[in-house]
């Protein structure tokens, strides 16, 4: 063989070399821009679903807050109905008293009207017992007895 022959060879070797060397430089590019491009769409996609997991929680927190707070202002709602209730009955009690108290203090007065009408009559009328009065009665001996002893008044009346 000779030197030209083997130059071509050689040069076909090295052509060939470098030829595939390109094709593997480009196929390994194609696959690493492949698994980068695959590598990102996962990391859009993660990322979008973290936004809609986190949006959707959000959204949760807030329901949940929401009933939170519905659920308090029944509560204060109806603690203060209760309240209102309490104090309306004890305003009808405090109401019926205040009646009642009234009527009787009328009442009394009624009765102590007549009572001073009845003394003043009494007053204006002479005594007149209608019957002996009893008092106690001290013998000489120093022993007390109850027997009856006409008074002045009486024997003044019998007359």
């Amino acid at each position: 063989m000779e030197w030209y022959q083997i130059l071509l060879i050689v040069l076909g070797i090295l052509v060939a070399g470098a030829a595939g060397f390109a094709i593997g430089i480009a196929y390994r590019k194609k696959v690493a821009e492949r698994e980068i491009g695959s590598a990102e769409e996962e990391a859009t996609r993660l990322i979008n679903e973290a936004i809609r997991n986190g949006e959707n929680r959000k959204k949760e927190m807030l329901l949940e807050a929401k009933d939170e707070i519905h659920k308090s202002r029944t509560e204060h709602d109806r603690e203060v109905k209760e309240r209102r209730a309490e104090l309306t009955k004890q305003e009808r009690r405090l109401e019926q008293k205040e009646t009642t108290l009234d009527r009787k203090t009328e009442a009394f007065e009624k009765k102590e009207e007549e009572l001073n009408r009845r003394m003043a009559a009494l007053a204006q009328t002479p005594f007149r017992p209608s019957r002996p009065m009893m008092r106690p009665f001290i013998s000489s001996l120093g022993r007390g007895t109850t027997e009856t002893v006409v008074s002045a008044a009486w024997s003044a009346a019998q007359r």
